[in-house]
């Protein structure tokens, strides 16, 4: 997916933290220019480290397990050139990521960032000045808010380098820009139905399960283990 939400927590972070620092007009003014200026077109699939997790279940019936590993390895080989030679315009660099919570840990983070920042704006550094925009924009693919930390998110960030429009989605699904990530069998150890699918046409939880091994079966799915929750509710 591509949320632009996903990273207006940190940059709305970031930006109070600025005004504390200098609130000046010509320091806004770059600020929202760095903002806008995004280095990459990045997309973000989305994991939590709990396979029972009660706070993923408004996403849907079902729990996909995936090895994380090999998850990783097949977004790279589609998306990333032997050790990064010739990247180009459709290429992407792909991160694994543990999201940050921690609101200590972010202030942290984007301060010292931010004070890099201005320091490269004062002395005319144009390194660190880049840097640390990059940095910034980096950690808005990292860093969410507090009150979701219950999702124990991981992800994989897929930072496709783009077109000249800025592009570098490869197909649109109701007008929102999407990525189409292999999904393969030896990709996908687990299918665990939870309780929200008894409310599905009133059927129980045992003949959803019996559905979905028959249906992913017809795919090749052959070794994919499909069971129950272990939550009683």
């Amino acid at each position: 997916m591509n949320d632009s939400l996903e990273g207006k927590y940190s940059w709305d972070l970031a930006f109070d933290l600025l005004n504390e620092k200098d609130n000046s007009n010509q320091i806004q003014k770059m600020f929202e220019e760095i903002k806008r200026r995004r280095p990459f077109d990045s997309y973000i699939w989305s994991f939590t480290l709990d396979e029972n997790n009660m706070a993923l279940q408004n996403y849907g019936d079902l729990a996909v397990v995936m090895n994380p590993q090999d998850t990783f390895e097949s977004l790279a080989r589609k998306y990333t050139n032997s050790d990064f030679e010739n990247m180009n315009t459709g290429n992407a660099y792909i991160l694994p990521l543990h999201v940050v919570y921690d609101y200590q840990t972010q202030v942290k983070y984007l301060s010292n960032t931010l004070d890099i920042w201005l320091d490269s704006i004062n002395s005319g550094n144009y390194g660190d000045y880049q840097d640390a925009s990059l940095a910034m924009y980096l950690y808005s693919l990292v860093f969410k808010s507090p009150k979701y930390h219950q999702e124990e998110e991981i992800r994989y960030v897929i930072n496709k380098i783009p077109d000249i429009n800025g592009n570098g989605y490869d197909i649109k699904i109701n007008g929102k820009k999407k990525l189409e990530a292999p999904f393969l069998p030896s990709l996908c150890s687990e299918i665990i139905v939870n309780h929200k699918a008894d409310h599905v046409k009133n059927e129980s939880i045992d003949t959803i399960q019996t559905k979905v091994k028959s249906m992913i079966e017809n795919y090749g799915f052959n070794n994919t283990i499909v069971r129950k929750t272990d939550l009683e509710y």
